[in-house]
């Protein structure tokens, strides 16, 4: 399998009303500006007891090099509410770390496809560990 040179993070929202929102994402307080790496999807309805409620996603991917230890990723998750604007922030450090491996052993972690992600909402994460033969 051929190493990507890109990372992809996601921003989740859910059970959330009303249906006016806005994803932001900052590098290292900074508003990251080129939209051909953000994805957002469309809000999904789900009706509960309580009224209709709603959920989305945002993925931006940006290039491996782009990106050293303890880069500061903040999505900012927006709602409008009549005049008022709610904001909550999801932040996490990027590092780098390769899979360690002793004896021989050799792991790879295989993401889901955007495919499963976004056409059928199911993603698997899959680790394969190779065992070294015996002599």
């Amino acid at each position: 399998m051929e190493e990507s040179n890109q990372v992809t993070f996601s921003c989740l929202a859910n059970d959330f009303v009303p249906n006016i929102f806005e994803f932001k994402w900052l590098k290292n307080g900074k508003v990251v500006k080129n939209a051909s790496l953000e994805f957002t999807t469309p809000s999904t309805a789900v009706s509960s007891d309580d009224g209709t409620r709603f959920s989305a996603a945002s993925f931006l991917t940006l290039p491996k090099e782009t990106l050293v230890d303890d880069t500061r990723m903040t999505c900012e998750f927006s709602l409008q509410r009549g005049a008022k604007k709610q904001q909550v922030e999801s932040v996490l450090e990027y590092r780098t770390r390769e899979c360690s491996t002793q004896e021989g052993f050799d792991m790879k972690i295989i993401p889901p496809s955007w495919e499963d992600l976004l056409l059928k909402r199911n993603g698997e994460v899959r680790c394969e560990v190779t065992f070294p033969k015996a002599a």
